[in-house]
C-alpha cells in the first residue's frame, strides 16, 4: 500500500528495472492515488479489491440504514427486521450462516431495495473471480449502468466514484492484485489492542 509521495519515490528506486505499478487505496479525496501520479507519472495505478467491496458494503449498509429509519427503527417489528439481517446482507453468500442464509431468503421476498442493494454489492465483489479477467470491463460497464438506475442513492454515489477510477480498478483485476489478506491481518491486531483496554504487566498486580 502506498502511503506518501516519499514511499512512492523509495520503492521506485530500489526497482528500477521493473515497470512501476502502485496499489492504492480507493478513497474519495483519492490523496493516495494524487501522490502516485506526482512521484510517478508513468506508474499504473490498480485500486485494492479490499477497498472498492468495504466501499460496496457501506452503499448496503446505508440502503439498509435508510430503510431502517422508514421502517420506524427499533420501535416496530418491521424496524426490527431490517435491523436483523444486517450481516446477511454485508457477508458473501459462501460465509454465511444457515441462519443468516434463512434471512436472506426473507429479504428477497420481503424487501426490494434491500434486494438490488445485495445483489449490487454481490455482483462487483464477483468481478474480481471470475474465470477470464478479459470479461471484467464489459460487465463493470454493465453494472455501472445497473448501480445508476437502481435508485439507491448510495450506488449511484458509488458508481461515480467507481466511474471515475475505473481504470484502476480494471487493472488490479488484470493484474490479480488484491491487499486483502494484509487489511485482514490489520483488522485482527486492531481487535486484539482493542480486547486488550484495561490489561496491565503482572508485576502491577503484586
Amino acid at each position: 500500500m502506498i502511503r506518501s509521495v516519499r514511499n512512492v519515490r523509495s520503492s521506485t528506486e530500489a526497482n528500477p528495472c521493473h515497470t512501476p505499478v502502485s496499489l492504492c487505496e480507493l478513497a474519495p479525496a483519492a490523496g493516495y492515488e494524487n501522490a502516485v501520479r506526482a512521484a510517478v507519472p508513468d506508474a499504473e495505478v490498480a485500486f485494492d479489491p479490499f477497498h472498492v467491496c468495504q466501499l460496496a458494503s457501506r452503499a448496503v449498509d446505508d440502503v439498509r440504514r435508510a430503510e431502517w429509519n422508514a421502517k420506524g427503527k427499533s420501535k416496530t417489528k418491521g424496524g426490527n427486521w431490517v435491523k436483523g439481517v444486517r450481516w446477511s446482507l454485508l457477508k458473501a453468500p459462501e460465509r454465511q450462516s444457515i441462519s443468516q442464509l434463512a434471512a436472506l431468503g426473507e429479504v428477497s421476498l420481503a424487501n426490494r431495495r434491500l434486494l438490488r442493494a445485495f445483489l449490487l454489492k454481490e455482483q462487483l465483489r464477483l468481478l474480481y473471480h471470475l474465470d477470464d479477467p478479459r470479461q471484467a470491463a464489459e460487465l463493470l460497464e454493465a453494472w455501472l449502468a445497473w448501480a445508476c438506475r437502481s435508485k439507491l442513492k448510495p450506488f449511484v454515489k458509488l458508481a461515480r466514484t467507481i466511474r471515475k477510477h475505473r481504470d484502476g480498478i480494471l487493472a488490479a483485476i488484470r493484474l490479480g492484485l488484491s491487499n486483502g489478506r494484509l487489511e485482514g491481518l490489520n483488522s485482527r491486531v486492531r481487535l486484539i489492542s482493542h480486547r486488550s483496554f484495561g490489561f496491565c504487566p503482572s508485576r502491577w498486580s503484586r
